[in-house]
């Protein structure tokens, strides 16, 4: 990536799915912390500053477009990533109303998950080059 570290917020309730997504996210440079339910991502972005967000839609407590609202509620936007194993049509209106950059499908592609991850850094903290 570059020589500034970004760093993630994954929350998933599957915990082969957070720790898979923690290792690939990890290989590419990033700063990946993991968590499981949406309760404890609220908490987390509340203590610690982080650049992005990947949430799983179906968690026990909190969904996580849910997740995502309350976050922008009590402190800011974040680029964010809404992924689920039941990505409706629905599920993708919700979560691109909640404000997230992009919804995946699970099973997780790495491709699909590190091309969304590197879109989101590009646009939200990359300053666009000038052409001469």
């Amino acid at each position: 990536m570059n020589s500034r570290v970004f760093s993630v917020l994954v929350a998933d309730d599957d915990v082969r799915c957070r720790e898979s997504l923690k290792a690939l996210l990890e290989r590419d440079g990033l700063e990946t912390y993991v968590v499981d339910s949406g309760g404890q991502a609220l908490e987390y972005v509340q203590e610690h500053p982080v650049h992005l967000l990947i949430l799983d839609q179906y968690m026990p407590d909190l969904t996580g477009t849910q997740t995502l609202k309350r976050i922008v509620e009590i402190d800011r936007a974040r680029p964010s990533i809404i992924m689920s194993g039941e990505l409706t049509t629905k599920t993708k209106m919700e979560a691109m109303d909640a404000g997230a950059f992009a919804c995946i499908s699970k099973p997780i592609q790495s491709a699909i998950m590190r091309h969304a991850v590197q879109q989101m850094i590009d646009r939200y903290y990359r300053k666009p080059r000038r052409r001469p």
